[in-house]
């Protein structure tokens, strides 16, 4: 089962959507690599937690007493290589520079050919805390009042860095052949920093990519303008358009007058989008600079204390962590609103 998506069932394409989360590794190897991060001789046991929707999730425990969580991407997660690089150096980044709290990394790889595991990996600190979700805090209690200003509080330390770029956080030894300039952004304080650590480079996240083209051919970034962006997106739109096999059928029940997908709708739509998109950026050009945005801040990914429920103690989720344009973050994440009650 640590190869095989186990959490749940798919009512459409199930098939071809188990293949997308089907990724075999050497679980050994894991555990000895696991092991010798954390100064242990053996990995005593290794647990399979539930799946996200594009990683595999373990939690190995050590002989001296310490567990760790290894991450390894299913082929859904995006462009080898990219995709692990890019969180990893993200991770870093916000760790170390802008002070989130987060689980160190111990270690990893991006090359699934250059380790012996077979497969791309991440092996992380163990956030000691319960979930958000676990903690089931009722929305108007004092407790999820602090943590919402915490969450706040955090994301308005992200969005006072303000960067050159729109696109991904890389190390810079990890994309040496791109020739990219180092990492330039300017801090809360008006003050411009230059990390050579560091680069934006290219977004190749799952929902963002093609999975029927080659993306090597696709504008992938980094943009240094708005307008480089939104044209990406529509490019990007269009090539899946030409190149992907004709739309299946609707799965659905649609009445008269309903939307039902077809090419010409969508085309004329990309196009549409393209000629008004200007009209749709905020006159204050703050609110469209280049921010970095944790795309995925949802409950399980949010730890608490479970002896102080208000007290944030660390956030995972950061493989879909991009430089977006202001207006592109998401604010207010799912679990804010308020469940509506069934009618009578």
């Amino acid at each position: 089962e640590f190869f095989n998506f186990t959490r749940g069932r798919f009512l459409c394409d199930e098939k071809l959507e188990l293949k997308r989360r089907h990724r075999t590794f050497n679980v050994y190897e894991l555990m000895r690599i696991a092991a010798q991060a954390v100064g242990a001789t053996h990995c005593n046991h290794i647990e399979k937690l539930p799946d996200g929707t594009c990683n595999r999730i373990l939690l190995l425990s050590m002989d001296n007493g310490k567990q760790v969580v290894a991450k390894i991407p299913n082929p859904n997660a995006g462009r080898p290589h990219f995709t692990t690089a890019s969180e990893v150096a993200t991770m870093k980044f916000m760790r170390e520079v802008v002070g989130t709290p987060l689980p160190e990394v111990y270690a990893w790889s991006s090359r699934a050919h250059e380790t012996l595991v077979g497969a791309e990996f991440i092996i992380m600190e163990k956030v000691e805390g319960i979930t958000l979700e676990e903690a089931s805090l009722p929305l108007d209690s004092p407790e999820m009042f602090q943590v919402v200003k915490s969450i706040a509080e955090h994301v308005h330390a992200w969005s006072c860095l303000t960067f050159e770029q729109y696109g991904c956080l890389y190390f810079a030894r990890d994309l040496e052949r791109h020739c990219l300039p180092a990492l330039r952004y300017t801090d809360s304080s008006g003050v411009q920093i230059s990390d050579k650590r560091f680069v934006v480079g290219p977004f190749y996240h799952y929902d963002y990519l093609d999975k029927t083209r080659d993306t090597k051919r696709q504008n992938n970034g980094p943009w240094s303008s708005l307008g480089e962006f939104h044209t990406a997106i529509v490019e990007r739109g269009l090539a899946r358009l030409e190149h992907t096999a004709p739309l299946s059928p609707a799965t659905g029940i649609y009445g008269p007058g309903l939307y039902q997908p077809s090419y010409e709708t969508k085309i004329r739509a990309l196009n549409a989008y393209l000629g008004i998109y200007h009209f749709m950026i905020p006159p204050d050009l703050s609110f469209s600079a280049p921010h970095i945005s944790h795309c995925d801040v949802e409950n399980r990914h949010i730890f608490v204390d479970p002896n102080n429920s208000a007290k944030i103690v660390g956030i995972i989720g950061w493989q879909t962590t991009a430089i977006l344009p202001f207006h592109f973050h998401r604010l207010e994440p799912g679990w804010f609103h308020p469940q509506q009650s069934e009618p009578d």
